[in-house]
């Protein structure tokens, strides 16, 4: 569609050409006023040439600058007025309007084609023509002019729907790879935690109860599996299913490593997603920066908003262990993105707290 566009750039280009060849051929005979018109007219299309480059620019990227818009739109005027006194039927003139739209403002659009109109009207009440002759000149024009604003109009509108779904395209594309790395940071980081503090068992338990140890071992296998598994499935969608589910993985792998796990959750329906994301990063936050003993997962509803809660105990000296990662930052924003908030610091009791308040209306 771009080169059909233009191609109707050059063939207003050819028009005016046409109407230029027209004016040096009339030069030597036309009174002395014809002759100041056809000097004006080829002084014209030259700087209409040279302003090609901003046209296809403008055509392609359907944007222009300003100065050149200018420009090209100065000398297609001066070619609209002269056409009519260089060329005796003044058709080629309607068709360089389509190259006008290419060049101008939509808000200046039709003010351009209403003096265009009034100027072609008042050369043909001055040429000496039969009213039939002119009726017809005009309603030609029109047909004529009509159809290849038509045209240029639709072309460009096309090229306007391609850049907009290759916009769209890109931004899929970004948010899938969001989607994926955020996915990555939070099965990596909580199974590298869990694995971790798994082996660190096992490594104490080693010289006292060889059993218990290789138990650690095993559990510590299965960790690493269960990461294996989910990384596969990260490609085929978000690896969020909802609160439930988010709940019952935390409440199992704090329970794998000695913190005790307590949760309470109400249905939020469309933000589901969301605050299951909130709740899983939350917990790897626990457990990657905090000595944590004890950890509470709420999930509720207020004033028309899900508000989700996660606080653990793993705070030193009134401050907690680690601190506003780049999870808790990404969470943050795409929570601010819906409209929401999120804190996270500590609380009263010598506890850390993170609480998302996402309103329903947003997340649906």
């Amino acid at each position: 569609m771009q080169r059909t566009a233009l191609l109707v750039v050059f063939l207003c280009y050819v028009a005016c050409c046409r109407g230029a060849l027209v004016g040096v051929t009339s030069y030597e005979v036309t009174p002395t006023a014809g002759r100041v018109a056809t000097v004006i007219y080829l002084v014209a299309v030259t700087g209409l040439m040279l302003c090609y480059p901003a046209i296809q620019k403008s055509v392609i990227v359907d944007r222009v600058d300003r100065p050149w818009s200018i420009a090209s739109t100065v000398f297609i005027i001066a070619i609209l007025i002269t056409e009519g006194l260089v060329s005796a039927a003044f058709f080629d003139a309607v068709v360089v309007v389509a190259l006008l739209l290419l060049v101008s403002s939509q808000r200046h659009r039709m003010v351009m084609i209403t003096i265009v109109i009034l100027v072609e009207v008042a050369l043909l009440c001055i040429r000496p023509y039969t009213i039939a002759g002119k009726l017809v000149l005009v309603c030609l024009n029109i047909v004529v002019g009509i159809v290849l604003l038509t045209f240029a109009l639709l072309a460009r509108t096309l090229i306007q729907l391609e850049v907009s779904r290759e916009r769209l395209a890109r931004l899929s594309v970004d948010e899938e790879r969001s989607r994926i790395s955020r996915d990555l940071h939070d099965i990596i980081g909580r199974t590298l935690v869990a694995v971790s503090l798994r082996q660190e068992a096992a490594l104490n338990l080693l010289d006292r109860d060889v059993g218990l140890a290789r138990r650690q071992l095993v559990a510590s296998g299965e960790t690493v599996r269960e990461g294996q598994a989910q990384l596969r499935a990260l490609t085929h969608g978000p690896m969020v299913a909802g609160v439930e589910e988010e709940l019952g993985s935390a409440r199992a792998l704090c329970e794998r490593i000695g913190v005790r796990f307590e949760a309470s959750a109400v249905p939020v329906g469309g933000a589901d997603a969301e605050c299951a994301l909130v709740v899983r990063e939350g917990v790897t936050n626990m457990l990657k920066h905090a000595d944590a003993s004890s950890c509470r997962v709420e999930v509720g509803i207020e004033g028309g908003c899900a508000v989700v809660s996660v606080v653990n105990d793993g705070v030193v000296d009134g401050r907690p262990v680690g601190g506003d990662g780049s999870g808790v930052g990404r969470m943050r924003q795409r929570v601010v993105l819906l409209g929401g908030s999120l804190e996270a610091g500590p609380v009263e009791g010598g506890r850390f707290r993170l609480r998302a308040v996402i309103p329903l209306v947003g997340a649906e």
